[in-house]
């Protein structure tokens, strides 16, 4: 079964064209009240638990972030890289070694993924452990306890 979101546009069909019985939707999940065009999340598993073919035509990306100092990754101009929003909504662009290389136009920065920044030595301590016997699963777990962490900190 296909993982669905709110905000995808998915087709719907059932039977063969040009039998009786055919039909055709095309609507917008939606996990709110839904309205002419759109369908809610479990009653699109219905039909696809029926005798419906459901498939994904568009997934619409996320918004980029506004936030200023927002950090992530993005492709810039086809290219992926760490990119910050500067403070008066202009976008920078970084290389691998951390050295401003561009400043382009919000429209060149797409598939934005947020991203952290840990002190290197925190970094390198959970890879020490990550190493250990059976380390895998316990730096998993204070990974995901630096992640919730840092949840916490959007208002500072």
């Amino acid at each position: 079964m296909t993982e669905f979101k709110p905000g995808d546009i998915v087709r719907m069909i059932k039977g063969e064209p040009y039998k009786p019985g055919y039909e055709v939707w095309v609507r917008e999940v939606t996990s709110g009240v839904p309205s002419t065009k759109k369908i809610r999340l479990s009653r699109l598993r219905a039909f696809e638990d029926g005798d419906w073919t459901v498939e994904l035509i568009e997934r619409p990306a996320p918004p980029l972030p506004t936030r200023p100092n927002t950090l992530g990754w993005a492709n810039v101009n086809g290219i992926r890289r760490f990119v910050r929003l500067g403070v008066f909504g202009q976008w920078e662009a970084y290389n691998k070694d951390g050295a401003l290389v561009t400043k382009p136009r919000p429209g060149a920065v797409e598939d934005f993924t947020e991203a952290v920044l840990i002190p290197k030595e925190l970094a390198d301590k959970v890879m020490e452990w990550v190493c250990d016997e059976g380390g895998e699963w316990h730096a998993g777990g204070i990974l995901e306890q630096i992640a919730v962490h840092l949840k916490g900190q959007d208002d500072e």
